[in-house]
């Protein structure tokens, strides 16, 4: 079928597709569904396969038209569709067409009809290249590797239990069942059994911390606290009261974290380069950060509803799946939530805005890799597996198999951006503002 198509883009990135079928195709297309029915059918007074042609039009009529129309439709588009070079005009795999007006058949016309989709948006890019933005900075200081040490020793202390007649002190490490209520109804607010927590670690509810300072174990107690914004009170047991025991900085910890070291200062440098690699890559996010921002203000973007509600759908599916909740319990939850939970967050403006802002920076960046020709060669995902294999004589197997699970795409991807970053940071120049604390700067999101 020789049908002719015509492509015009319209607002808010969606077009209308116009297909035209020459009326001698059709007239074919329409004898040969014909001739099907003719083999098939049965009618009242005529065996299979010999109604009259004539006969089966006058019983079918309008339903024959019907159906040639949807199989004219569906080949019409399934053939503009697989065209190489209509490939920019493809729908968005979340936009389904639609028609755009209910097309006539008459077999003396060609066959017109329309459908208006969404597409991938238009990136008018601007300049990238010999920008000047300005970015926070920060470097590692004795205090942040003395943080880190601290977190060494935490993560290799050990506890024992206290006597029975010590009392809780900041520290130790403490077992609580407790029961918060409304203290001026005593209604039930929470309760939880078997609470393990540090004391003077902080951001514990309840002011538990405080609470159980001085207590016994097996003693009870009662104190006020604020719960849901209303006074409350908590009725706490300790059941188990444990000492910390930290080791000492010295040569000994740094061979008990790993066999590399042989002295506390081998522990120490190894700290400064890990926190040193961190920061740059953090510092390096951050930088391709800004400067997307600085081109996004001088693209234009626009972004069709269907690319925007998928992407809020996706992290909706995100959000509650990284809840941990069981998967049964998930599933009910999202079905009772429904469209209204999806819609709440898609009535959020600050949330919709970070989801509009990340994909114009996919957007401009896969526009600036097209127009680089960055692309992932086979060699370069070789290489890449090679680096993770425990010997060259595995890398073909590793290869097959990342290949058929689809993890070379995965590869391919990361290989890209990688080169795009090296690229956009050596073609543009960043002004150092305002320094900060590690952890303050580790805490932006890139």
């Amino acid at each position: 079928m020789a049908a002719t198509k015509e492509f015009t883009r319209l607002e808010n990135s969606s077009g209308k597709l116009s297909l035209t079928v020459p009326k001698e195709d059709v007239r074919q297309k329409y004898q040969k569904m014909v001739n099907e029915y003719l083999k098939t059918i049965s009618l009242p007074g005529f065996r299979k396969g010999k109604v009259p042609q004539s006969v089966l039009e006058r019983k079918l009529g309008d339903g024959l038209k019907e159906d040639l129309k949807a199989r004219l439709i569906e080949e019409a588009l399934t053939q503009a569709f697989e065209d190489e070079a209509f490939q920019k005009y493809l729908p968005l795999n979340y936009s389904t067409p639609e028609m755009k007006d209910a097309p006539e058949l008459d077999f003396d016309s060609d066959f017109n009809f329309s459908v208006v989709y969404d597409v991938y948006p238009e990136v008018k890019l601007d300049k990238w290249k010999g920008l000047e933005v300005t970015v926070p900075w920060a470097e590692i200081t004795d205090a942040d590797l003395q943080r880190e040490l601290e977190g060494v020793r935490e993560a290799n202390s050990y506890v024992s239990d206290r006597g029975e007649e010590d009392t809780a002190r900041t520290g130790d490490v403490a077992t609580v069942d407790y029961l918060v209520v409304d203290k001026e109804n005593g209604q039930e607010i929470a309760e939880r059994k078997d609470f393990t927590f540090t004391i003077g670690s902080g951001n514990i509810q309840y002011k538990l911390e405080d609470g159980v300072l001085g207590m016994k174990k097996g003693e009870n107690k009662e104190f006020e606290t604020e719960a849901e914004g209303k006074a409350a009170l908590v009725k706490a047991t300790l059941v188990t009261l444990k000492e910390k025991h930290l080791p000492e900085l010295d040569d000994e910890l740094a061979q008990d974290v790993s066999e590399k070291f042989n002295t506390l200062d081998d522990l120490k440098n190894d700290i400064r380069k890990n926190l040193t690699e961190t920061l740059e890559e953090h510092l390096k996010g951050l930088k391709i950060e800004a400067l997307m921002a600085a081109v996004k203000e001088k693209t234009e973007i626009v972004l069709p509803e269907s690319m925007i509600r998928a992407e809020l759908k996706r992290q909706w599916y995100t959000m509650a799946r990284r809840s941990g909740v069981d998967e049964n319990i998930l599933n009910s939850m999202l079905k009772n939530a429904g469209e209204s939970g999806f819609e709440n967050l898609m009535n959020d403006e600050r949330v919709r805005k970070q989801v509009e802002s990340a994909i114009c920076s996919r957007l401009i960046m896969q526009s600036i890799m097209e127009e680089e020709k960055i692309e992932a060669g086979d060699a370069e995902i070789t290489e890449a597996i090679s680096k993770i294999v425990d010997s060259p004589d595995e890398v073909e197997a590793v290869k097959a198999q990342y290949q058929k699970s689809g993890m070379t795409d995965e590869m391919a991807r990361d290989i890209e951006f990688s080169r795009l970053s090296d690229l956009l940071l050596a073609e543009n120049s960043f002004i150092l503002g305002e320094k900060q604390e590690y952890l303050d700067l580790m805490r932006k999101i890139r």
